[in-house]
């Protein structure tokens, strides 16, 4: 559990293509022996649908401030795809102040595995997501 939390291989990602799963894995999880031989078990077991692995070097991101979750999907949209997205979902100023507003109110500086069977707790986090999809109108 410690490697794999060392090399990032939890913050890996999935990709599925034509029928194929790919894992792309941050280049950390090679160069830790035993997070590497995992990804290996799992690409040689023919019951594993992932077929291979691409390893990226993150350390300038990381080292900037992106953190592990630099493997985050990027899409390429075409002008086409961009314009069919309901523009609520943007990134504006106004939804950058609801959001930064809405986590300082509703987001735990941190939370505790007892927190997870705390009814108050799971009440308050339901709340919060239900404000969530209120706000963008999801509901």
């Amino acid at each position: 559990l410690d490697d794999a939390v060392m090399s990032y291989l939890f913050n890996s990602q999935l990709i599925y293509d034509k029928g194929r799963y790919y894992l792309v894995a941050s280049q950390t999880v090679l160069e830790c022996e035993p997070a590497r031989k995992v990804v290996e078990s799992w690409i040689s077991d023919s019951q594993c649908p992932i077929v291979d692995v691409h390893y990226l070097d993150l350390g300038q991101s990381m080292n900037n401030g992106g953190g592990p979750a630099c493997l985050r999907l990027k899409l390429l949209l075409t002008e086409e795809e961009w314009l069919a997205i309901d523009e609520r979902f943007y990134f504006t100023q106004e939804n950058h102040g609801f959001l930064k507003n809405y986590i300082k109110r509703y987001y735990p500086d941190s939370i505790q595995v007892s927190d997870l069977k705390d009814d108050a707790f799971i009440d308050q986090m339901t709340q919060c997501i239900e404000g969530l999809y209120a706000y963008y109108q999801l509901v």
